[in-house]
């Protein structure tokens, strides 16, 4: 659908609500999970793509601007943040507060136990924690059939 389109469309009713109008953006997006704790934040980068591999990136960028969003809304539990690329720019477009359905890619990826250090921050106890983030990382998941009577 193109402006167009869209005018004529829209241009058949008298009122409509409010519509938030959003630019396609033709980039991979990057799902961050993340935890502030007493010692830092913890920011995993994922850069997802259309299979079913996805890179963990420590890109300075993206973690500089997701412990932005984090400081602005003040988030204290595991929560992911979602960015896309246009070109090479990042743009932010949802903040979860809840956690990832690919967080475990990103714990297996860091070395970090994101739920098992939130939930001991619920307890009171300040889990030490270490990023591996030497080098980059590929991570998948694989799917088996099973029979379940």
């Amino acid at each position: 659908m193109n402006s167009t389109d869209l005018y004529t469309a829209l241009s058949t009713k008298e009122t409509f609500d409010d519509l938030m109008v959003m630019p396609y953006l033709d980039g991979l997006e990057v799902s961050v999970d993340c935890l502030r704790t007493d010692t830092g934040t913890i920011a995993i980068p994922r850069i997802k793509n259309p299979t079913r591999e996805e890179r963990v990136v420590y890109d300075l960028e993206i973690i500089s601007m997701t412990a932005n969003v984090l400081n602005k809304v003040n988030l204290e539990y595991p929560c992911n943040v979602q960015f896309r690329y246009d070109g090479e720019t990042l743009y932010l477009l949802e903040v979860n507060t809840r956690m990832s359905g690919g967080l475990q890619m990103s714990c297996l990826a860091s070395g970090v136990n994101i739920p098992n250090i939130a939930l001991n921050k619920l307890l009171g106890k300040d889990l030490q924690w270490n990023i591996d983030d030497e080098e980059d990382k590929i991570v998948s998941y694989i799917e088996i059939p099973e029979i379940i009577r």
